[in-house]
């Protein structure tokens, strides 16, 4: 197993290992119904187990739960309807997308997002800095947090509090698994039938969908 490039937790726990795409997710801060923060409960009980170095066999087992945990995690959460601030907004919206672009090719390759109303999904593979370390995933998502915060508060928001503290992220495993959550990703407008295509939602994005037929 290669040696983690960042390993720490803050309310929940994070691993990172060296050349990984990553999947990350956040939402907007503001209470959760009990049946979600079951959910997050379980999420933080199988990634404390992932990365106490268990044996592979057992490693896997527990990335499969953990991986369907959050897949439930994301569907619960795309059905709820949080109250105030609706990221969705237009001018919201370019706020954080426009963030996401500038941040590509600096601290990440960018591979896919989508901007939902009270969560976000972002697919990269941190990049190799001046310093020959990899970016770690905790400066990629304070950076993101903190500008877009900013910006958004500056917009006339009545909030002091923009984003919930934490993040989830999931290391992609192959290519099946890439495929399989970059359709995860651009599909979460349609399942919460905010848009019929992907391509019909304007706050998502794919690298290569400006080269590919629609």
């Amino acid at each position: 197993m290669p040696e983690p490039i960042e390993m720490h937790r803050r309310y929940l726990p994070h691993y990172q290992e060296p050349g990984q795409i990553i999947s990350l997710t956040w939402r907007l801060e503001g209470g959760l119904p009990q049946q979600i923060m079951a959910t997050v409960q379980e999420m933080k009980v199988l990634m404390a187990k992932l990365i106490s170095k268990p044996n592979e066999a057992t490693k896997q087992e527990i990335y499969h739960k953990y991986h369907e945990t959050i897949l439930r995690y994301d569907a619960q959460l795309g059905k709820h309807k949080s109250a105030g601030l609706d990221l969705c907004q237009p001018k919201i919206a370019s706020i954080i997308t426009t963030a996401f672009h500038f941040y590509d090719a600096k601290l990440y390759d960018l591979h896919a997002f989508c901007v939902m109303p009270n969560h976000v999904h972002l697919l990269v593979r941190p990049k190799v800095q001046a310093n020959g370390d990899f970016a770690h995933l905790s400066e990629i998502v304070r950076r993101l947090k903190s500008y877009t915060a900013k910006q958004i508060i500056a917009t006339g928001i009545q909030t002091k509090t923009v984003w919930r503290a934490d993040y989830f992220d999931r290391f992609i495993r192959d290519e099946k698994d890439y495929n399989f959550t970059v359709e995860y990703i651009l599909n979460n407008p349609l399942k919460a039938e905010l848009a019929e295509r992907q391509r019909d939602w304007p706050f998502s994005f794919l690298r290569g969908w400006d080269t590919q037929e629609i």
